[in-house]
């Protein structure tokens, strides 16, 4: 056989080689780790997955930055000062710092301008020199150091600061018609308000009692606007099936105090039926024979429940300095100092105005019975006792 030219013989071991190249390489690709689509798109969506933590951890710091920095400038401008309010007050602050402009506080001394609008309990019948739960109240106020004048057109008892606006046997509409005629002038930092039970009694305008009370609570508010409100439930009553309706008051009350507390209008609760919340509240044995008004032990329970309402609008930062027209911060102080004049003068209007006890309309005899009465009436407040 011929040999094969050599240049043809070179040419097929190239070609050799280079064949051996190749399927060592595709040998080697064999043995790498493939890197598909899946594996790709696995690594990518980790990584945005990290970018997208990262982002959210930041966020949320920044959130809770700005609700920090929210809180110093609101919440804590005196209105979370003291401790957290109890139950059946305003856990919602105001909307609005608006009503805010004349801060005060128990514990500055602020002056309490003190209405308490009602029917025959807020007058005090069948209580110890009938001033029912006003003088509890007072006494307990004072001891704090806090200067107080219960005012309103009707002086009831024989506490010296005895003024309330009250009227036995009135209902919601009634006790709000009073309060249009002296709330303007007298401008009150604290309304005490328990009223309804004689809508149960009479079984008249009984489904408006919370319609009503709404729209007494909110005529105070605007009128007086530095003032707060304490609505008061109606006591247990022990008459025969006369319980049912006090319940529907109270039901009433609760439902029209939660709509004004969602609006964040400045009212507080104070639960005096032994249904309610308060342990303290009033028990059917501390109603009087009458089945209607509380004992002398139950109105001072009554007067430490509406104190614990007033401590809780001082934590909530509702207290306001009382507007200036004239009405002196210590009610009893000025009412005996206007005695004493009376008395010097021989002035008797004044006399019989002071002579007048837990009664609106007294009518004398004469000057000279009026003059006795009132002296008696003044040693009464005084402690003095007869030689």
């Amino acid at each position: 056989m011929a040999a094969a030219p050599q240049g043809v013989e070179s040419s097929t071991t190239t070609v050799t080689t280079t064949t051996s190249v190749t399927t060592t390489e595709v040998e080697h690709d064999k043995n790498k780790p493939k890197r598909d689509c899946r594996t790709m798109w696995s690594a990518r969506a980790a990584f945005l997955r990290t970018k997208r933590a990262i982002a959210g951890i930041t966020i949320f710091v920044v959130l809770i930055i700005l609700l920090i920095s929210l809180g110093g400038t609101h919440y804590l401008d005196g209105s979370s000062k003291g401790k957290i309010p109890e139950e059946g007050e305003s856990k919602t602050l105001p909307q609005s710092n608006a009503r805010r402009q004349f801060p005060g506080s128990i514990k500055n001394g602020t002056a309490l301008r003190i209405m308490s609008l009602g029917a025959s309990t807020v007058k005090g019948q069948n209580s110890p020199g009938d001033n029912g739960f006003r003088k509890e109240l007072r006494d307990e106020l004072v001891s704090m150091g806090v200067p107080v004048n219960m005012v309103g057109s009707v002086k009831a008892g024989k506490m010296p600061d005895n003024e309330c606006e009250a009227q036995g046997g009135a209902r919601v509409s009634e006790v709000f018609k009073r309060a249009k005629r002296v709330v303007p002038e007298m401008q009150p930092n604290v309304f005490l308000v328990n009223a309804g039970v004689n809508n149960a009694l009479q079984l008249f305008e009984l489904e408006t009692v919370g319609r009503d009370m709404e729209e007494m609570v909110n005529y105070l508010l605007d009128t007086s606007p530095r003032s707060f409100v304490v609505i008061s439930t109606v006591l247990t009553n022990t008459l025969k099936d006369c319980e049912q309706y006090m319940l529907q008051v109270n039901q009433q009350l609760w439902d029209t105090y939660a709509k004004l507390e969602r609006e964040g209008k400045w009212v507080l609760m104070a639960d005096m039926h032994y249904l309610g919340k308060d342990p303290d509240a009033i028990l059917p044995s501390d109603i009087t024979p009458d089945g209607t008004h509380p004992t002398a032990e139950a109105y001072s329970k009554m007067g430490k429940i509406f104190v614990k309402a007033i401590k809780r609008a001082d934590a909530l930062g509702y207290i306001q300095v009382p507007v200036p027209n004239g009405i002196a911060a210590d009610g009893e102080a000025e009412n005996l100092a206007a005695a004493d004049a009376a008395a010097q003068a021989g002035d008797q209007p004044l006399v019989k105005r002071f002579a007048a006890v837990a009664d609106d309309a007294v009518k004398w005899m004469s000057a000279e019975e009026g003059r006795k009465r009132f002296m008696l009436q003044r040693r009464a407040w005084c402690g003095v006792k007869d030689e």
